[in-house]
């Protein structure tokens, strides 16, 4: 089962607050580091960090790892809890 996820993650932007750097192919320099809320799928989890791999959704090419407290899960169910955590 794939989780849909809402995720806070410290970003490079450009004047207009998009991300920027390494997470944009425009040709614009950064201006500031911020944290986005974004969305995106949980492609990935590394237990022993508590850190889940998020694959963004409006930047297919990114994907970034999280740590678990800055990930809000969009479509919980019952055994969320034990997919994501037990090995």
């Amino acid at each position: 089962m794939s989780y849909k996820v809402k995720y806070k993650y410290e970003f490079p932007v450009d004047e207009f607050g998009r991300p920027s750097g390494f997470y944009t192919l425009a040709d614009v320099p950064i201006a500031d580091i911020k944290v986005l809320e974004r969305t995106g799928e949980v492609i990935a989890k590394n237990i022993e960090n508590k850190m889940l791999k998020i694959k963004d959704d409006d930047n297919l090419a990114t994907s970034v790892w999280v740590k678990a407290d800055d990930v809000e899960i969009l479509n919980p169910d019952n055994y969320i809890k034990n997919e994501l955590w037990s090995s």
